[in-house]
C-alpha cells in the first residue's frame, strides 16, 4: 500500500495512517531527533553519574536537606547544619514511621 511518501514494507495494514500531512511528517521527524538527542545526553549523563555514584547521592541528599531546611521539620531537626552524608547520618538516624507521628499530626 502506498501512503504520504511512500511504501511501509514492514508496517501491518491497520498500524499506518493514511491522513499524514507534510507538515504531520516533518513535525514528528524533528520530535523523533530532539527525543533521540535528549536520551543521548541522559544516557551519558547517567553513565558519568555511575562513575561516582556515591558522590552523585551525597550532593542529592545535601540539595534535598537544603530544600526543606525551612520547614517545621528541618528547623526542629536542624537540617541546615548538615554539610555530609555522614553527618547526615550522626544526626538523624533511621526513623520509623512513629518518629513522624507529631509532625503528621499537626
Amino acid at each position: 500500500a502506498v501512503y504520504a511518501f511512500g511504501e511501509y514494507k514492514n508496517t501491518p495494514e491497520n498500524q499506518i495512517s493514511m491522513h499524514h500531512t507534510f507538515y504531520s511528517i516533518y513535525y514528528q521527524s524533528i520530535t523523533n531527533v530532539f527525543m533521540s538527542k535528549l536520551g543521548s545526553y541522559a544516557i551519558r549523563q547517567f553513565q558519568i553519574d555511575c562513575k561516582d555514584a556515591a558522590k552523585v547521592n551525597e550532593n542529592l541528599l545535601l540539595k534535598l536537606l537544603d530544600r526543606c531546611k525551612d520547614t517545621a521539620y528541618g528547623k526542629d531537626h536542624d537540617l541546615q547544619s548538615i554539610t555530609s552524608r555522614e553527618e547526615f547520618r550522626r544526626k538523624h538516624p533511621i526513623t520509623t514511621h512513629d518518629h513522624y507521628q507529631s509532625d503528621i499530626d499537626r
